[in-house]
């Protein structure tokens, strides 16, 4: 694991000259380096063997079964994979460039990737423009036998079509309101780190491989449980990995610097076991890993200081453009505050798609993506740190179910109560928070404090709620904090308990309760971005913030859902736009302080997560 710019590259793998911020932009350079890191990777291929060789196990103790199915390399590589993911994903922040700047935004300056670096040193105590972690890939990625009777398949098949159906009550109320966003991967989805609450087979599934979890990954420190359907003619999640947004944040958690505590917030390992719950071939949106890839986490400082210079030296109007929606998606990131999660995480996606666009399309060669193709019952077992998925695929006639084990190393985490957290921190987590209550109302619970209550036995405390049981990667919440696993699989009675008085409900048609509208509609008004426009106030009480307010009210109400702000059940305070630290204010200039005032296209707005799975 390395923190620096400086460090050295993977054999496979890096693209960024490290000196400095600079890219590879000498052609000589890149030969010589391509020559270099042809011949290391060679040999490094006929020392070991392929990446996608099959071990026997002998390293691991116990029964886990690796299978002798190799991969086999998909149409598409790396560069071209992210690159698509990226181009599809920036309509949205070009949009969002432009309202910021012409809605608040006075001093837009910040949109600099010096002054973005100087904000978040400020919040995180340290310069993090410089954090990378590298991590080991040993082994890349294998194939194992999972035990899963054909009866557990076919009902946890049948629990995901529920859960996709009930999504679909959530996406068509959304809509009815104008308040965008999907339910899919962001905390109103149901298929990821909620799942577990839907899925009774599921939680078997987990029980019976229980015994492979421990064997390959014998520091266990917590595991989620997704299980999902990518829809018959729908795309497959874009390219990208389990990094959280919040990398060096840990520092200001943990009061010490990532270098003395590299596992505060952060799991060194962090694997999937993958699962097939029906045969899988390329024309039926396998899961794509790019084996010769880094397996990285880097900040978000370190992405944007390399992106920055990068397409500043673009001239065309591609680079400008290009630019312009990477500013708009730093800004999002630092300021929390200001958007719904799909937004945030859109935004994160986004930047990290072009980082590996730029890194891997230097390469003189392609980093081509591997597929497997499986029976159901068998799994990926690969590492979630290295870049995986295309949105390029071919669509395919029929739907891919799977579940997946995400499983954690142990790390480290404060014993501070929430309060004595970042705010950066405590903005996100107020969100992720009151989006868990929207999903208990969703199970007729009265809110997450009972669901917490039942599953668990005990009351919350202030540091440890829904979130934690379920676990947020982008939160770095992995299940240990600190201690032995806590994460909600480990809680056998409650849940076993709360699927006894969840029964009846899986056995009738999916419908959200008015309770849950109501809170869905609380949640999505926390945000005075993007709300019915797509322009931002300036807070919650702004005078846009409370036209779209009354303009979701109306809608809400022809929905036959009565709003009464009185009887809100958010007991989570709503947060500012201001994201407690910046004050915007009313910017009537045309221009960004960068001496070109054009005003860009958007596009179309096709760059929802509506259609992407893993």
């Amino acid at each position: 694991r390395t923190h620096s710019g400086e460090s050295s590259a993977h054999c496979c793998g890096a693209l960024l000259q490290r000196k400095g911020s600079h890219m590879i932009t000498s052609s000589y350079y890149r030969l010589a380096h391509g020559v270099v890191a042809f011949f290391l990777f060679s040999l490094a291929r006929c020392g070991a063997g392929s990446t996608t060789k099959t071990w026997n196990g002998d390293d691991i103790a116990g029964a886990a079964t690796f299978l002798p199915i190799n991969g086999q390399r998909s149409r598409t590589d790396l560069c071209s994979a992210a690159k698509a993911y990226a181009d599809k994903l920036e309509p949205r922040f070009v949009r969002a460039y432009r309202d910021l700047k012409k809605s608040f935004l006075k001093n837009t300056k910040l949109f600099g990737v010096a002054e973005f670096a100087g904000a978040i040193q400020e919040k995180y105590g340290y310069d993090v423009s410089n954090l990378r972690f590298q991590l080991d890939n040993h082994g890349g990625t294998r194939v194992v036998q999972m035990r899963l009777p054909e009866k557990l398949r076919l009902q946890i098949i049948r629990e995901i079509d529920w859960m996709k159906k009930l999504e679909g009550e959530i996406d068509e109320f959304l809509s009815s309101i104008e308040a965008g966003g999907s339910a899919y991967y962001n905390p109103l989805s149901l298929q990821f780190n909620n799942a577990i609450l839907f899925t009774p087979s599921g939680f078997e599934f987990y029980q019976k491989n229980l015994g492979i979890i421990t064997q390959l990954m014998p520091e266990l420190g917590g595991v989620v449980l997704n299980a999902f359907v990518v829809p018959a003619n729908e795309s497959s999640y874009g390219v990208h990995n389990a990094r959280s947004w919040a990398v060096g944040l840990s520092g200001s958690v943990c009061n010490s610097r990532p270098e003395a505590s590299p596992t505060c917030m952060f799991a060194a390992q962090q694997r999937s076991l993958h699962t097939a719950l029906e045969d899988v071939t390329y024309d039926h949106q396998p899961l794509i890993v790019y084996e010769d890839a880094d397996a990285e986490v880097p900040s978000q400082a370190y992405m944007d200081k390399r992106l920055d210079h990068y397409f500043r030296q673009q001239k065309k109007k591609d680079g400008r453009r290009t630019l312009r929606a990477l500013r708009a998606a730093r800004y999002i990131l630092l300021y929390p505050a200001l958007v719904d999660e799909s937004v945030f995480l859109s935004a994160a996606q986004f930047s990290f798609a072009r980082y590996i666009e730029v890194k891997y399309c230097s390469l003189p060669w392609p980093v081509p993506g591997m597929y497997w193709k499986l029976q159901s019952g068998q799994a990926l077992f690969f590492n979630n740190y290295v870049p995986h998925g295309d949105s390029t695929l071919p669509k395919s006639s029929r739907p891919r179910y799977t579940i997946d084990l995400r499983i954690f190393s142990k790390d480290e985490y404060t014993s501070n109560s929430m309060d004595e957290m970042p705010e950066h921190f405590q903005l996100r987590y107020r969100s992720i928070l009151k989006s868990k209550d929207c999903i208990a109302k969703m199970l007729h619970y009265k809110g997450h404090d009972e669901l917490m209550e039942t599953i668990t036995g005990g009351k919350r405390e202030s540091n440890f709620t829904l979130v934690h049981l379920l676990t947020n990667i982008g939160l770095g919440l992995h299940g240990s904090y600190g201690k032995d696993r806590q994460d909600i699989l480990t809680f056998e009675e409650g849940l076993r308990s709360h699927f006894e008085r969840t029964k009846s409900l899986r056995g009738m048609a999916p419908r959200l309760t008015p309770e849950a509208k109501q809170c869905i509609l609380e949640y999505t008004q926390e945000f005075s971005c993007y709300g019915v426009s797509g322009v931002c106030g300036v807070g919650p009480t702004s005078n846009k913030a409370t036209e779209n307010r009354k303009q979701q009210e109306e809608r809400a109400k022809a929905s036959k859902l009565s709003f009464d702000s009185s009887q809100s059940s958010n007991d989570v305070s709503s947060t500012s736009a201001q994201g407690g630290d910046v004050n915007p204010t009313c910017n009537n200039r045309g221009d960004d302080g960068d001496g070109d005032d054009e005003d860009w296209d958007g596009g179309e707005d096709d760059d929802d997560h509506d259609d992407e799975y893993d």
